[in-house]
């Protein structure tokens, strides 16, 4: 009896000990802590995303700041960053945590035999790390924490920025397409009035048939663009998770941000 009432106190001395050493210098990690995981709860993704069919819907023109949203919030490598760094969190607990108390029982063997009372022992035992160790041991798992938080926005940063170009791709591609439709419909025109020249007599037949020849450059031309807008669309959609040929809205016909100011309009 006095050897378990020995035991029990040395165990309560050492718990003791143990909590002690663990208080010192955890509040900072307890709020870098608490500070991470109010963050990684905040950037998950909530609700369902589906195939996408809903994306810009009802949208007269694609808009670079929503476009660029959206790929942060459907592309999975995005998810896969997050929960990542949720997972490097998960062992800051772990980390900084005392071991599990062993318990264990013993009994004599020769005291089973004969009238002599039954030998019994039972002994519960608590490692106590060396004072420091529980507190470094935290910092280690919240740096990796802080790590997998980086590598989050480093992937998000990235996404952004392709999202982004790509944008600028679209917008050139479509006015491209644009001003190449202006040249045909002004090379139609010229035709007509070449034509016009010959069959009256004041003008060759090589007029009409040079502007024949540059219709047929300027639609060759516009099939290249055609397929170059339908390779960004389809790299967009990847970004977002659609099926690479759904369609997006328009870009706007004039850029926000390139516009001329007022008082250069006025000029």
């Amino acid at each position: 009896m006095e050897t378990r009432r020995v035991t029990a106190l040395a165990v309560c001395f050492g718990v003791a000990v143990g909590v002690q050493i663990a208080g010192c210098g955890a509040s900072a990690q307890e709020r870098r802590y608490d500070g991470m995981l109010l963050d990684v709860r905040g950037a998950e993704q909530r609700g369902e995303q589906g195939d996408g069919r809903e994306l810009f819907a009802g949208a007269t023109t694609l808009d670079r700041a929503a476009l660029v949203e959206a790929v942060l919030a459907r592309n999975p490598d995005v998810e896969s960053a997050r929960q990542a760094w949720r997972a490097a969190l998960a062992e800051y607990p772990q980390a900084g945590s005392l071991d599990d108390p062993m318990l264990s029982y013993g009994i004599a063997p020769l005291s089973l035999s004969g009238d002599m009372r039954v030998g019994q022992r039972v002994e519960l035992s608590q490692k106590i790390p060396w004072p420091g160790k529980r507190r470094l041991a935290g910092e280690v798992a919240l740096a990796e924490a802080e790590a997998a938080k980086g590598e989050l926005e480093e992937v998000r940063l990235e996404l952004a920025l392709m999202a982004s170009n790509l944008y600028d791709d679209l917008y050139v591609a479509a006015r491209s397409i644009e001003i190449n439709e202006q040249h045909q419909e002004l090379l139609q025109q010229f035709k007509k009035a070449a034509e016009a020249q010959y069959v009256a007599g004041r003008a060759s037949q090589q007029d009409p048939l040079q502007a024949e020849v540059e219709l047929a450059h300027l639609e060759h031309d516009r099939i290249l663009l055609e397929a170059e807008r339908g390779g960004i669309v389809a790299q967009l959609n990847g970004l977002l998770q659609r099926d690479p040929s759904a369609p997006l809205p328009p870009p706007p016909a004039e850029e926000p941000g390139r516009r001329a100011r007022p008082e250069m309009a006025v000029r």
